[in-house]
């Protein structure tokens, strides 16, 4: 029997109300890993109504600083014995439980890694992220994405890209602002919106609907343009472009392992196939390398995208040492 577990349910049970039968079906409901996120997600609004901490992030980690520098090597003993730590969902409690944890490993992190969140895709994997305000990032391939672990929606709404994601951005009764920052000097500044941001060599962003301000460095500085839906931006080959698309949903079909070539040259397609997949393309010929293709295809994996592109092409490829693919007449 299908077990459903509602809203209503996980806030008694984070408010210590629960039945024991209510728990037992939380337990069940656990045990699928795709319930993980919307526990995790109803979690995180339930702290937020019933805040009883407010943590002074910057107090707390010199405090574990000192903490770490200084303690009893008989109490680290004891620490790094095997212990089991129950959680009761309050603040306080997360940051001394996590320098615990931190301790009993036998090392020091950096206080990006006590505050900081970070989400990351392996080369071939896509992945959902439902932020804590209820946005959702749907990372492409080798792609990263960082945010903080605590005050993300009340304190602020930032996030630090790297790679490729599909943003679907909630709108908030405060207008609380949504940042995504890159290492290339894009920043995107957004209230609630929908858009495809691409931020690797180079970068691309797409608006699907909504409104953003994009800022971006050029030859005289910083510059802003405002974005309306089916605007494009990108920098490509070091040349700032600005145009509109007509379908902007098509720069996001990746999330559905749809792949659309509009007089794609062999050459771009090497390159996509470098970020996302980690496999080089050599070509035969210069010629060959830029021979075009258009049409849409549906690949669940790089080995079925590599097929549908050469029966269209009607041109051979083989494997070479390691990870390197060889296209050939």
């Amino acid at each position: 029997m299908e077990i459903f577990v509602n809203r209503n349910i996980l806030f008694d049970n984070f408010s210590g109300k629960a039945t024991p039968l209510q728990k037992q079906m939380i337990e069940t409901w656990l045990s699928k890993q795709e319930n993980l996120e919307y526990y995790y997600f109803c979690l995180d609004e339930w702290e937020r109504m019933n805040l009883q901490f407010l943590p002074d992030e910057a107090t707390a980690y010199e405090n574990f600083l000192v903490a770490s520098s200084s303690i009893n090597p008989e109490i680290k003993k004891k620490v790094e014995k095997p212990f089991l730590i129950r959680f009761f969902f309050n603040k306080k409690v997360a940051i001394a439980s996590i320098a615990i944890l931190v301790l009993s490993s036998g090392f020091l992190f950096s206080k990006d890694y006590l505050f900081i969140k970070t989400v990351s895709t392996a080369f071939s994997e896509t992945k959902k992220v439902i932020l804590p305000d209820g946005s959702i990032v749907t990372l492409n391939a080798n792609s990263k994405l960082t945010f903080s672990r605590f005050g993300f929606g009340s304190k602020n709404r930032e996030v630090h890209l790297v790679g490729e994601a599909d943003f679907s951005v909630r709108h908030t009764y405060d207008n609380k602002q949504f940042l995504v920052n890159t290492d290339n000097g894009i920043q995107i500044k957004v209230l609630g919106t929908e858009f495809t941001a691409y931020a690797r060599d180079a970068a691309r962003v797409v608006l699907k609907s909504g409104k953003i301000e994009l800022k971006y460095l050029d030859g005289n500085g910083s510059s802003k343009i405002t974005m309306k839906p089916g605007d494009l931006f990108d920098n490509f080959k070091k040349q700032i472009h600005v145009g509109h698309v007509s379908h902007p949903e098509t720069f996001s079909a990746w999330k559905n392992h749809e792949f659309i070539f509009d007089n794609t040259s062999l050459s771009e397609i090497g390159k996509m196939f470098k970020e996302n997949y980690n496999i080089t393309i050599q070509f035969e010929t210069k010629e060959l390398a830029e021979r075009r293709i258009s049409g849409s295809f549906h690949a669940e994996n790089e080995e079925e995208l590599l097929n549908a592109i050469s029966q269209l092409l009607d041109i051979n490829y083989k494997y070479k040492q390691g990870s390197l693919i060889y296209f050939f007449d």
